[in-house]
């Protein structure tokens, strides 16, 4: 008898105990205070069922008290493949305190990788500029001393010679001096393609009309033999490397005055607005045209549409032309239909001092 008694008050003991830990798991759940280790948890949720349990037979429900004796062992099994891999729980911080650091390696390592490059590159920069200023050098003088001697000594002959040369010695004198005339034009565009940006100038304001004055200017004894028109309207004053503008206005004006119809003379517009933060400068001709498919490769060093017999000329203006553009922080293109060529050039109104790529090209 006193065997009962003592197996009831343990049992009621254990069921008061499972209640407790029911309501305290509750009221953990209602405020989010579970307990970070899962060992803790699966007790509390044994006990749980524990208590739901001992409520089904207390009830004598024997369905209830099935169902929750399944739920109490489902909870354990639970409880205990959960807690498995948390058993120690300072190995596993320690493996993830080791990952966080081999990742934080890994990105140290990677920047570092990521600044000796810069350091290289800006090494490689350095050094292409010093032999672009070599070259500049070579080009301004050891290449030009000989052509002036050859230019020299070929009018020495012609004058010295006088009348006693026949026609085809003239024409060969010709050829001679012309040829001289061709190479010193290529060695003057070679030295303007590797000195833009690098000539000093400052991005100012000026009125962009003074500019296109200051282009036309070296190009009055062509617009008068061709008879040419250059108009322009209410053009704004423009912040640039006026120095540049300038030369970028002169080749293009050059060409559509040079790439002219026979049977029309020049009329070239020259118009500028302003779209959003950009100046959109237009220079229209009423030219030969391009062929569409032609008009990207007109901008490549030494590339030439025409016969140099029909047409003078370098290949190398055009190039020039998108090295300003890119230096003053914008784009150049050109559009045609067949009929005329309009050239575009767009760049920022508030420009770069100093445009990264242009100059580091240049």
């Amino acid at each position: 008898m006193s065997l009962g008694l003592g197996i009831e008050f343990f049992a009621a003991l254990t069921s008061a105990a499972a209640l407790a830990a029911t309501g305290w798991l509750a009221r953990a759940l209602l405020r989010g205070q579970l307990p970070r280790n899962a060992r803790s948890c699966t007790v509390l949720a044994v006990l749980a069922a524990f208590a739901l349990e001992r409520a089904a037979m207390a009830m004598q429900s024997t369905a209830l008290a099935v169902v929750a004796a399944v739920l109490l062992m489902l909870v354990a099994l639970i409880g205990l493949w959960v807690w498995r891999p948390m058993r120690n729980p300072g190995s596993d911080s320690a493996g993830a305190l080791a990952r966080a650091n081999e990742r934080l390696q890994q990105e140290v390592n990677l920047r570092e990788a990521a600044e000796r490059n810069l350091r290289q590159t800006l090494s490689d920069l350095r050094r292409a500029a010093v032999e672009q200023e070599q070259f500049a050098y070579v080009a301004s003088h050891d290449l030009q001393a000989p052509l002036r001697n050859v230019a020299g000594f070929a009018q020495l002959l012609e004058q010295r010679a006088g009348a006693g040369l026949d026609a085809d010695s003239r024409e060969f004198l010709g050829y001679i001096s012309q040829g001289v005339k061709q190479m010193q034009q290529l060695i003057n565009d070679l030295l303007k393609l590797s000195r833009v940006g690098r000539s000093g100038g400052v991005m100012q304001p000026r009125p962009l009309a003074d500019t296109l004055a200051q282009a036309c200017e070296p190009l009055q004894p062509e617009i008068a033999k061709a008879q040419a028109q250059i108009v322009s309207a209410d053009l704004p004053v423009v912040i640039a490397d006026h120095q540049l503008l300038a030369q970028l206005l002169q080749n293009l004006i050059g060409n559509a005055i040079k790439f002219r119809r026979p049977d029309l003379p020049p009329l070239i517009d020259v118009r500028c607005t302003r779209e959003r933060d950009d100046w959109h400068l237009v220079i229209q001709d009423n030219g030969i045209g391009i062929a569409p498919d032609q008009l990207e490769q007109i901008f490549g060093v030494f590339k030439r549409l025409n016969p140099q017999d029909l047409y003078e000329g370098t290949g190398i203006g055009l190039t020039i032309c998108r090295k300003i553009a890119a230096y003053h922080g914008g784009q150049i293109w050109a559009e045609s239909a067949g009929y005329g060529t309009a050239f575009h050039l767009k760049w920022p109104i508030n420009p770069p001092a100093i445009a990264g790529p242009a100059r580091a090209a240049a």
